[in-house]
Protein backbone atom coordinates (compact mmCIF):
# COMPACT_ATOMS: atom_id res chain seq x y z
CA UNK A 1 0.00 0.00 0.00
CA UNK A 2 2.64 2.38 0.35
CA UNK A 3 4.00 1.93 -2.67
CA UNK A 4 0.59 2.63 -4.49
CA UNK A 5 0.98 6.16 -5.81
CA UNK A 6 -2.76 6.66 -6.12
CA UNK A 7 -2.87 7.04 -2.47
CA UNK A 8 -1.67 9.07 0.67
CA UNK A 9 0.00 8.53 3.73
CA UNK A 10 1.08 10.69 6.32
CA UNK A 11 2.36 9.93 10.37
CA UNK A 12 3.21 11.89 13.00
CA UNK A 13 4.97 10.85 15.37
CA UNK A 14 5.80 11.74 19.00
CA UNK A 15 9.51 11.58 20.03
CA UNK A 16 7.81 9.75 23.19
CA UNK A 17 6.63 7.30 20.81
CA UNK A 18 9.48 6.91 18.64
CA UNK A 19 12.09 6.72 21.09
CA UNK A 20 10.08 4.15 23.28
CA UNK A 21 11.96 1.08 24.49
CA UNK A 22 9.26 -1.58 23.28
CA UNK A 23 12.52 -4.32 22.13
CA UNK A 24 16.77 -3.97 22.50
CA UNK A 25 18.69 -1.01 21.51
CA UNK A 26 20.03 -2.59 18.25
CA UNK A 27 16.29 -3.47 17.33
CA UNK A 28 15.17 -0.03 18.04
CA UNK A 29 17.83 1.76 15.85
CA UNK A 30 16.62 -1.01 13.22
CA UNK A 31 12.87 0.64 12.98
CA UNK A 32 14.30 3.99 13.30
CA UNK A 33 16.37 3.68 10.41
CA UNK A 34 13.32 1.80 8.39
CA UNK A 35 11.15 4.86 9.02
CA UNK A 36 14.19 7.00 7.49
CA UNK A 37 13.44 5.04 4.65
CA UNK A 38 9.87 4.94 4.52
CA UNK A 39 9.63 8.78 4.53
CA UNK A 40 11.16 8.93 1.34
CA UNK A 41 8.52 7.17 -0.54
CA UNK A 42 6.68 9.87 -2.81
CA UNK A 43 2.91 8.87 -1.16
CA UNK A 44 4.77 9.05 2.44
CA UNK A 45 5.51 11.75 4.86
CA UNK A 46 6.51 11.29 8.73
CA UNK A 47 6.70 14.13 10.83
CA UNK A 48 8.33 14.24 14.07
CA UNK A 49 7.21 16.25 16.76
CA UNK A 50 9.86 16.11 20.31
CA UNK A 51 9.85 16.81 23.58
CA UNK A 52 10.40 20.14 23.22
CA UNK A 53 7.55 21.55 20.96
CA UNK A 54 5.16 23.53 22.52
CA UNK A 55 1.46 22.04 21.71
CA UNK A 56 -2.17 22.94 22.99
CA UNK A 57 -2.64 19.14 22.30
CA UNK A 58 -1.96 16.49 24.27
CA UNK A 59 -1.79 12.84 22.03
CA UNK A 60 -3.23 10.85 24.88
CA UNK A 61 -3.56 7.93 22.50
CA UNK A 62 -3.17 6.86 18.64
CA UNK A 63 -6.08 7.40 16.21
CA UNK A 64 -5.93 6.99 12.54
CA UNK A 65 -8.06 9.35 10.11
CA UNK A 66 -8.97 7.44 6.85
CA UNK A 67 -10.39 10.04 5.41
CA UNK A 68 -13.71 12.42 5.55
CA UNK A 69 -15.95 9.02 7.01
CA UNK A 70 -13.47 7.57 9.44
CA UNK A 71 -11.70 8.02 12.16
CA UNK A 72 -9.92 4.92 14.74
CA UNK A 73 -8.71 5.61 17.95
CA UNK A 74 -6.88 2.89 18.89
CA UNK A 75 -7.13 2.58 23.07
CA UNK A 76 -5.81 -0.06 25.92
CA UNK A 77 -9.17 -1.79 25.81
CA UNK A 78 -9.71 -1.81 21.64
CA UNK A 79 -10.61 0.26 19.00
CA UNK A 80 -12.98 2.87 18.36
CA UNK A 81 -14.65 3.41 14.89
CA UNK A 82 -15.77 7.19 14.55
CA UNK A 83 -18.35 8.15 11.95
CA UNK A 84 -19.71 11.36 13.40
CA UNK A 85 -18.53 14.06 11.04
CA UNK A 86 -17.85 16.38 14.40
CA UNK A 87 -15.78 13.19 16.07
CA UNK A 88 -13.61 13.37 12.31
CA UNK A 89 -13.77 17.51 12.57
CA UNK A 90 -11.61 17.37 15.70
CA UNK A 91 -9.58 14.02 15.31
CA UNK A 92 -8.82 16.47 11.65
CA UNK A 93 -7.74 19.45 13.93
CA UNK A 94 -5.85 17.71 16.47
CA UNK A 95 -3.74 15.96 13.68
CA UNK A 96 -3.20 19.32 11.97
CA UNK A 97 -2.23 20.84 15.14
CA UNK A 98 0.65 18.63 15.44
CA UNK A 99 1.62 18.50 12.04
CA UNK A 100 1.76 22.10 11.94
CA UNK A 101 4.26 21.78 14.66
CA UNK A 102 6.22 18.18 13.55
CA UNK A 103 9.59 18.19 11.91
CA UNK A 104 9.24 16.38 8.48
CA UNK A 105 11.33 16.09 5.16
CA UNK A 106 15.22 16.19 6.03
CA UNK A 107 14.85 17.18 9.84
CA UNK A 108 12.72 14.48 10.66
CA UNK A 109 15.15 11.92 8.81
CA UNK A 110 18.33 13.79 10.82
CA UNK A 111 16.21 13.32 14.04
CA UNK A 112 15.40 9.77 13.52
CA UNK A 113 18.99 9.19 12.34
CA UNK A 114 20.26 10.70 16.10
CA UNK A 115 17.57 8.69 18.25
CA UNK A 116 18.72 5.47 16.10
CA UNK A 117 22.38 6.48 16.48
CA UNK A 118 21.55 6.68 20.27
CA UNK A 119 20.33 3.13 20.30
CA UNK A 120 23.47 1.73 18.24
CA UNK A 121 25.66 3.51 20.69
CA UNK A 122 23.65 1.74 23.94
CA UNK A 123 23.70 -1.68 22.12
CA UNK A 124 27.40 -1.48 21.63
Amino acid sequence: MLHDRTKRFEFILTESAARWRLCPPGIMALQLDRLVSLSRLPSVLIGVLPLSTAVAEIPFHTFTVYDRTLVTAELFSGRMALRDPKDIDHYITVFDHFHSRAEVGELARQRLRNWADEFRTEAG
